[in-house]
C-alpha cells in the first residue's frame, strides 16, 4: 500500500512535468493545422489579411509574394502592407516590381511605404521617381511616409524636391513634426534650410511645430529672420517672438535673472536679440529694425495684431 501511494505520486508528478510540453506539442499542431488551412485558400485581400499573426513563416512570405505578382490591385496593397509589417526583406525585389509596373494608387502607396520603410535611403530615388508617376495624387501620403521613415534625412529632400510640390500648410507642418521628431537640432537644421531658400511656408510649419512642443529656436536664428527681405518670414518670426513673450513657460520666455531686484521671480523679458521695441507705429508692428503688417500674411490664417505692454509692464516697471 505504501508503495502503490508512492507510485501514485511519482506518476502525477510526472504528468506535471509533462503537461506544458504536451499542450505546446498541441498548440504548434493546432496552429500548423490552421495555418495550412489559411495557404490554401486562392490568394485575395481577406486570406491574405488572415495571415497576419504568422509572417514568421516562410511559406506566409511565398504567399505574399504572390500576392504581390497578383492581378489584383488590392491583393498587391494588402501583401505590401504586410510585407511592411513583418519587415520582410527579401521581398524587396518582389514590391519593386510590382510598383514598376503599378497602375493603381492606392496600391502604389503601400508599395512605397513598404520600399522606403524596409528598404533604405538607397531606394529613395526609386521610390520619388514612382511617386511623379502618381503627382499630385500621391504627394501628401508620400511626404509623411518619408518623413516617417527617414526622420531627420529627410529634411534635405524636401527642399530639394518636396518644397516644389505646393503643398498645404497642414501637410508641411505634419512634415516637419514627424521629420524633426521634435528634437531642437533637427528643428535648427530645418529653419536655417528654410531661411537659405526664403521658404515661408516652411518656416512658419517649423515654427509652428516648435511653438506645439516647447521647443525653443535660437534667437541669433530669430534676428536673422527679422532681417529678411521677405515680409512673411519677418512677420511670421514676429509673431513666433510675440507668442513665446506672452505665453507662460515658454522656452524663450526668460524667466529668472540674477541681477533681479524683485525677488526669485525675474520680470518677463522679450528675447533680447528679436525684439529691441515692441510698439504700434504708422500701421506697423516694429521689431528691432525690421515692420511687418498688423495682418500676418499666412495665406489661410490671419491674425489681427495687438500691441502689448512693453517689456516688463506685466510686471509694474515702466
Amino acid at each position: 500500500m505504501q508503495w502503490g501511494s508512492r507510485g501514485l505520486r511519482a506518476c502525477v508528478c510526472l504528468c506535471a512535468l509533462l503537461a506544458p510540453g504536451v499542450a505546446v506539442f498541441a498548440a504548434e499542431k493546432e496552429g500548423a493545422e490552421e495555418l495550412a488551412k489559411l495557404l490554401s485558400r486562392p490568394p485575395s485581400p481577406g486570406a491574405l489579411a488572415l495571415l497576419a499573426t504568422h509572417l514568421t513563416e516562410p511559406a506566409v512570405a511565398e504567399r505574399l509574394k504572390r500576392g504581390l505578382a497578383s492581378g489584383d490591385w488590392k491583393t498587391r496593397a494588402v501583401a505590401a502592407r504586410l510585407m511592411n509589417l513583418g519587415a520582410l526583406r527579401d521581398l524587396i525585389p518582389d514590391v519593386q516590381r510590382a510598383l514598376e509596373k503599378e497602375a493603381e494608387a492606392l496600391a502604389a502607396e503601400e508599395e512605397l511605404r513598404a520600399l522606403l520603410t524596409i528598404g533604405g535611403p538607397s531606394f529613395d530615388e526609386e521610390a520619388l521617381a514612382a511617386e511623379r508617376r502618381f503627382s499630385p495624387r500621391l504627394d501628401v501620403p508620400f511626404a509623411s511616409i518619408l518623413a516617417r521613415a527617414r526622420g531627420p534625412h529627410a529634411i534635405p529632400i524636401y527642399f530639394g524636391v518636396l518644397r516644389t510640390w505646393q503643398l498645404s500648410q497642414w501637410t508641411t507642418r505634419n512634415f516637419f513634426r514627424l521629420a524633426t521628431r521634435g528634437q531642437h537640432d533637427s528643428l535648427m537644421a530645418a529653419s536655417a534650410l528654410a531661411l537659405s531658400h526664403h521658404d515661408a511656408l516652411a518656416w512658419q510649419a517649423v515654427l509652428d511645430v516648435a511653438g506645439d512642443l516647447s521647443v525653443r529656436i535660437d534667437e541669433p536664428v530669430l534676428a536673422a529672420a527679422l532681417g529678411s527681405r521677405e515680409p512673411q518670414l519677418r512677420g511670421e518670426t514676429a509673431w513666433y517672438a510675440a507668442r513665446s513673450y506672452r505665453e507662460p513657460g515658454h522656452p524663450t520666455r526668460v524667466q529668472s535673472s540674477p541681477h533681479s531686484t524683485r525677488g526669485s521671480r525675474a520680470p518677463n523679458q522679450c528675447p533680447r536679440s528679436c525684439a529691441r521695441a515692441a510698439t504700434p507705429h504708422d500701421g506697423l508692428l516694429h521689431f528691432g529694425d525690421s515692420g511687418f503688417p498688423l495682418s500676418s500674411p499666412r495665406g489661410t490664417r490671419s491674425r489681427t495684431a495687438r500691441a502689448g505692454p512693453p517689456c516688463g509692464a506685466e510686471d509694474g516697471r515702466p
